[in-house]
């Protein structure tokens, strides 16, 4: 019992100083509740370009939902244009040549352009990957398919809207409290 009781005080001591750590250091989180409407504000001056293919227009729609709360937006000052690379790797390949497991492969590449001197700010590329299983019948592995894409595309959205909320932040010096 006696032990219990250290080991709770140690862990909230422990607790308590990383909290102090992290304060004096200036971390901030990033959706903080002073941070969280500046953020998303930043974000929704970001204008994000038709992208091809049926994969991007599933991840356009997803990053405009994400940061865009309303119609009344305020005017773009950015442009975040991407292109969408699609492709598979099947596994567990058996002797008849058919495959029991997929692994589809995201790419992005993207700008994301300041729409004044209309030059690149910020630039990348990076993968994600899903996987799937693949059924005898094709409709289940239509659908398993599709469920691993749009997956996908909600992990690409996501590290999109993060390396925008990084760099934007970057940009804007954080408001004076007082």
């Amino acid at each position: 019992m006696w032990s219990a009781r250290r080991t709770r005080r140690g862990g909230a001591a422990i607790a308590l100083l990383l909290g102090l750590a992290l304060g004096a250091c200036g971390f901030e989180p990033m959706y903080g509740e002073q941070r969280g409407s500046a953020v998303h504000a930043e974000l929704q001056t970001v204008r994000v370009a038709l992208i091809a293919n049926r994969t991007g227009q599933l991840l356009r729609e997803y990053i405009l939902d994400r940061i865009h709360s309303n119609d009344a937006s305020p005017a773009a000052l950015y442009q975040l244009e991407i292109g969408v690379l699609e492709s598979r790797q099947y596994y567990g390949i058996q002797r008849d040549l058919t495959a029991t497991y997929s692994r589809l492969a995201l790419t992005a590449n993207y700008t994301l352009r300041d729409l004044k001197t209309q030059k690149p700010v910020l630039t990348g590329s990076f993968n994600v990957y899903s996987s799937y299983n693949v059924a005898a019948d094709p409709f289940n592995t239509v659908v398993a398919e599709n469920d691993a894409r749009e997956r996908g595309v909600h992990n690409l959205g996501d590290e999109l809207i993060n390396r925008m909320s990084f760099y934007l932040r970057r940009q804007q010096p954080p408001a004076a409290s007082g």
